[in-house]
């Protein structure tokens, strides 16, 4: 049920939000259901998984879009909030690997990856929302492959 509700959620906002550099949306809920069953005997209550409390919904269709599946939305969204509070243009100079920049606040030292792969062409390519997303899940697929987790290089913001 919820991940239809995401769905449903997705493509109605694909086709009514632009994303292009927006700023911060206010937070979005999906209350969890409970279903309770009574019958002459005893009394079974079922429950969908707890509130999911989505903190950057502006950026969900896009990510649909570039290719991020509804399963990993939901920590998407945490990282994305994380790392940049949803802003598309966050700059950390602080980051010893060349800044980290966007969404993702992904860094330079996947500067060369990124580029070999033709994600990028340069590092201030990763402003673009649609760009850094695509990075991001490139970054992903490449923990999966390496370490079998995807968030892994994102590890220190969860």
């Amino acid at each position: 049920m919820r991940q239809l509700w995401f769905t449903a959620w997705l493509l109605m906002a694909a086709a009514v939000v632009s994303v292009a550099m927006m700023p911060p949306p206010p937070t979005l809920k999906v209350v969890a259901t409970t279903t309770t069953t009574t019958t002459a005997t005893p009394t079974t209550t079922t429950s969908t998984p707890d509130t999911v409390t989505a903190l950057c919904p502006a950026w969900w269709p896009l990510a649909a879009r570039v290719g991020w599946s509804l399963n990993e939305m939901e920590t998407l969204d945490a990282v994305m909030y994380s790392e940049s509070r949803c802003g598309a243009l966050e700059f950390n100079a602080d980051d010893p690997n060349g800044g980290s920049r966007g969404l993702l606040q992904i860094n330079g030292s996947w500067w060369r990856y990124l580029i070999d792969g033709g994600i990028i062409e340069r590092l201030d390519d990763l402003y673009d929302p649609e760009v850094n997303l695509r990075a991001g899940l490139a970054i992903w697929q490449y923990g999966i492959d390496k370490h079998g987790y995807g968030w892994h290089p994102w590890k220190a913001s969860m």
